[in-house]
């Protein structure tokens, strides 16, 4: 019963920042690269991972496979 809670709560953690990364795009999109209340580069810290993950090469592709299986998984 309380894993079930533990989970509960970070499934929830999970959709939050997911939907504030989206935000955080959108936002960056629309007004530029500097969103007052953002704080980071989004959009270039998404470009920046994926970079790194490309770089990486099979275990690049691994780590992204098991992050959109996780992504998926949660619905």
């Amino acid at each position: 019963m309380m894993m079930d809670r533990v989970k509960g709560w970070i499934k929830d953690l999970v959709d939050v920042a997911l939907g504030l990364t989206g935000l955080a795009i959108a936002l960056q999109l629309v007004f530029g690269k500097q969103v007052a209340f953002i704080g980071a580069d989004a959009i270039g810290n998404i470009t920046k991972i994926v970079g790194d993950l490309g770089n990486a090469g099979l275990v690049g592709l691994v780590t992204l496979g098991t992050l959109i299986w996780l992504v998926r998984s949660r619905n």
